[in-house]
């Protein structure tokens, strides 16, 4: 179906028929995957010109039974992250949910933390978005603000984080390397004026990103402004130019985004596991693409 035709839509309801059907044994089971649609949807869903909530990775959900034709447990497999999205959107659509839920549902305090405009004013993001999200547990939010609904699906987010099981710790960790992610959009280059090799604008940028990432601001200058080869056992560097940083800095945030998702869906996976060793007898997949 195209999008917005009620392809996710039908898969929860699928899957909830599915598990009251098998008089499933973990009676908490149908909740957890309840919980978790939240924070895959914050992540993984964006708005299009098509949908308000488009999902723009495909799901794989695998219902697990054992011989009595119980549901026992669950693993989820993500495949397609639109990781472009990240950088980059088309008129009128907007980055994943979840940059717009931590402007919104964060304090000015905790904004100021991590170094973010309350304006929205970073490359990666567009401001003023109007968008309808609808929640998993309530249906749809009717007609709050925009900084209404973030405000409490950021909460909803948080509440379930510590409900997988993710520490304080690693929430600050999550949403740290998010803010990271919007600071490295934020990071400009400029030819050197003999060489065209690329420069970093603002060497504080710069190292406000590599403290949040963990790595020495040198090392992250190298890895946006150099390419290295290795041939017959010698290692080449090569300056980029300008437009090639842009590039660099712009893959780096893609494959920061995609390590944090992939890293969400593992602590998601240990949730719904079997709590004891099945043998597993049969299962049910069921596929939600965009």
């Amino acid at each position: 179906g195209e999008s917005g035709a009620g392809k996710t839509e039908s898969t929860k309801l699928l899957v909830r028929h599915i598990l009251s059907m098998s008089g499933s044994k973990v009676k908490s089971l149908a909740e957890k995957i309840n919980q978790v649609n939240p924070l895959l949807e914050a992540f993984g869903n964006a708005k299009t010109i098509m949908n308000e909530n488009s999902s723009r990775f495909g799901k794989y959900l695998e219902l697990l039974f054992d011989e009595y034709g119980a549901v026992y447990g669950a693993n989820v497999s993500v495949y397609l992250l639109e990781k472009c999205r990240v950088v980059q959107q088309l008129e009128r659509e907007g980055n994943f949910h979840i940059f717009y839920h931590m402007f919104h549902g964060m304090s000015s305090q905790e904004l100021a933390a991590l170094g973010l405009d309350p304006k929205i004013n970073h490359r990666y993001v567009k401001p003023s978005l109007r968008r309808r999200i609808e929640r998993v547990s309530e249906g749809p939010v009717g007609e709050q603000s925009d900084e209404a609904i973030s405000k409490a699906l950021f909460k909803e987010i948080k509440d379930t984080l510590a409900f997988v099981g993710f520490t304080p710790e690693e929430d600050e960790h999550l949403f740290t390397t998010l803010a990271a992610i919007l600071h490295l959009g934020d990071i400009n280059f400029a030819a050197h004026p003999d060489t065209d090799a690329a420069q970093v604008k603002s060497t504080a940028k710069l190292e406000m990103v590599a403290k949040m990432l963990g790595v020495e601001a040198e090392d992250l200058l190298d890895a946006l402004t150099l390419s290295v080869s290795v041939a017959r056992g010698e290692t080449i560097a090569r300056e980029l130019s300008v437009r090639e940083a842009e590039d660099s800095r712009d893959a780096t945030a893609k494959a920061l985004y995609s390590r944090l998702f992939d890293w969400l869906v593992q602590g998601i996976n240990q949730l719904l596991s079997p709590e004891r060793f099945h043998t597993v007898e049969c299962s049910i997949g069921v596929l939600d693409i965009f």
